[in-house]
């Protein structure tokens, strides 16, 4: 015997009542995540963050580089576009030269070419054709 439409209703409203509890334990749990962390990095002594990277979904600097040679109409050098990832608020760890990592994420990015001819300096680089 199927269920009538009267059951089904109830179903389904009981089914939205667990889903918005559930939402409401993964929010709590985000909560206690995020002061978990605060109280690390007191005990650490690292600088606070706005959010929780645990939980926060950066864009990968792959995403930073290609937005900065999409924002410019010429080809641009790894020094500048370092510089446009990091006005663009991308945050690094880096201790050393992070315009190597940039150079490795453009290097091991297909999309990316060089548009300088050999052994002329300095190499620029933009999306597209060579």
């Amino acid at each position: 015997m199927q269920p009538s439409l009267l059951q089904l209703q109830e179903i389904l409203a009981n089914r939205s009542l667990e889903a918005e509890s559930i939402k409401s334990d993964i929010a709590k749990a985000k909560d206690f995540l995020q002061s978990c962390e605060i109280r690390l990095n007191k005990m650490l002594g690292i600088q606070p963050q706005s959010e929780c990277p645990l939980l926060s979904k950066r864009k990968p600097l792959r995403e930073f580089v290609r937005d900065a040679l999409n924002s410019s109409n010429e080809p641009l050098t790894v020094k500048e576009i370092t510089e446009l990832v990091l006005e663009a608020g991308y945050k690094t760890n880096s201790n050393g030269n992070f315009s190597n990592i940039v150079q490795g994420t453009i290097y091991n990015d297909a999309e990316i070419k060089r548009k300088t001819k050999p052994k002329i300096r300095p190499i620029r680089y933009a999306i597209g054709e060579e």
